[in-house]
């Protein structure tokens, strides 16, 4: 098939507690808790988090203000997506980043000056949790796909009713 010309997805509530917002080819996730937001991968670009992202949260009256922590569900040595707006979103908002030691360890030293990746704050490692509010995550590593690629049990609500999802980072 010919390939598609990318387009910004309008934001989706997809559980109660959970909405996907971005591009038709790359998407982040934002989780409300009692005590703010967790935000799951921040698009390609600076641009694309200041523009595409923030605006979609504005939109369904989420403030990236309230963003705490923002998780990066795996990273590529050379590329951003999925990390690319988090160096923005970290210095404009002041939120902890996370991601696999494994992949700071691979994304950090490659790097490009056009595209930083944002400052190392927590490491991720098999097992460990991230409670916020009324929510906690928990991390297991999925090798595969990046040394470092996340799998996210995610406790989401459909309707009232709870549920866990796995998010698969890769």
């Amino acid at each position: 098939l010919p390939p598609m010309k990318d387009s910004t997805s309008e934001p989706t509530k997809i559980f109660d507690n959970v909405w996907f917002m971005g591009l038709a080819s790359q998407g982040a996730f934002v989780i409300t808790t009692t005590q703010g937001l967790i935000l799951i991968d921040t698009l390609n670009t600076t641009d694309e988090a200041r523009d595409i992202l923030v605006p979609s949260m504005q939109k369904v009256g989420l403030d990236p203000a309230q963003i705490k922590y923002i998780v990066l569900s795996h990273g590529h040595p050379g590329q951003t997506d999925h990390t690319g707006g988090a160096n923005y979103l970290q210095k404009t908002y002041h939120p902890r980043v996370m991601m696999a030691k494994e992949d700071w360890d691979a994304t950090l030293p490659a790097q490009k000056p056009e595209r930083p990746l944002a400052q190392r704050d927590v490491d991720i490692k098999h097992g460990d949790k991230l409670t916020l509010g009324d929510e906690t995550l928990t991390f297991t590593i999925l090798y595969g796909h990046t040394p470092g690629t996340l799998g996210i049990f995610i406790p989401v609500k459909w309707h009232g009713q709870p549920h866990v999802v796995l998010l698969h980072g890769g």
